[in-house]
């Protein structure tokens, strides 16, 4: 690599280049102010033009100037499409105003040249190849939802949990109409949209309802009035019953009432029990709710205990 000043007439853009948005407004004025700090990163010249890998954000912001600090790579390897692709990945990974929408499409691309998500996920860092799946699921989106996430994409997070959450689950007018509640802040954290998803998935009657539930405490009303999943067990009426079979009834009793425990989770989180008990419990009160939590707590926890031991 080597620094070198270079006329701006003799630099192009990357036609592949992954980042398609550039807002150039502030610094436009910031380099006509104090000129380019940050040199731009290009490749060796080919035809007479050096091609820019880095830095087409200051490119188009320089218009006027007729000079521009660069650096060039000396790789020939970088004059390759798909290897200044992949530098162009990882130096756009680490940009801060990189918007969700720009990153998805440029990890197609290079998945489109021949790569797994677990090869891109490698060149990026990550971990495992989840991210870069929930990332991609954001093309499945509407152009007005893709539109809103270039501008904000704070909550990509939500969309993308919904793409892949509902997956053909729920008719796409319904899901559109999740993906809107979700801009309009319905849902305060992930687990509350997870726990929208699960009920849209499993109540189709009362979809429509949960949807359009202004906030956490109307859904949790639209969840505690919904039909259950299971039909309600009702034991055998024979006068003579053996005792496997009334065993076998017992455990689907069980069963039954786990479920409905599990269920019940939904419509006591406890963040907005304590907040409930600091605002209307006396002192009396909240030593008979402690009591209680404990006494639960250490029951469910005995219960466990034994039965992993029977594993």
């Amino acid at each position: 690599m080597k620094l070198q000043i270079i006329k701006r007439n003799k630099i192009k853009p990357d036609e592949n280049q992954p980042r398609k948005n550039f807002d150039i407004g502030k610094l436009k004025e910031s380099i006509k102010e104090r000129g380019i700090i940050t040199p731009l990163i290009v490749t060796p010249p080919t035809n007479g033009k050096y091609i820019l890998l880095d830095g087409e954000r200051r490119w188009r912001a320089s218009e006027g100037i007729k000079e521009l600090p660069c650096i060039v790579i000396e790789k020939s390897e970088y004059e390759k499409a798909d290897k200044r692709l992949e530098l162009q990945l990882v130096i756009d990974e680490m940009r801060e105003n990189y918007n969700v929408i720009d990153r998805a499409e440029a990890y197609k691309r290079y998945i489109n040249a021949g790569h797994s998500q677990r090869e891109l996920a490698r060149l990026l860092g990550h971990k495992s190849d989840i991210q870069v799946r929930n990332i991609l699921s954001l093309l499945r989106l509407r152009e007005r939802i893709k539109n809103n996430l270039r501008k904000d994409d704070t909550n990509w997070t939500f969309h993308s949990e919904i793409e892949i959450g509902l997956n053909g689950d729920v008719p796409e007018k319904q899901k559109d109409r999740i993906h809107k509640r979700v801009l309009e802040g319905a849902f305060a954290t992930r687990d509350d949209l997870r726990e929208t998803l699960q009920f849209a998935r499993d109540h189709p009657i009362d979809r429509e309802a949960i949807i359009e539930a202004k906030d956490k405490t109307e859904r949790g009303m639209v969840m505690m009035k919904a039909e259950p999943i299971e039909k309600e067990y009702k034991p055998s009426q024979r006068k003579e019953t053996s005792k496997e079979d009334l065993e076998k009834m017992r455990f689907t009793d069980m069963i039954y009432s786990l479920n409905n425990i599990n269920r019940a989770r939904t419509l006591w989180v406890m963040s907005d029990a304590i907040d409930i008990i600091n605002r209307y419990a006396t002192k009396e009160q909240r030593a008979e709710i402690t009591k209680s939590i404990e006494t639960i707590v250490r029951v469910w926890t005995k219960t466990l205990k034994e039965f992993k031991r029977s594993d």
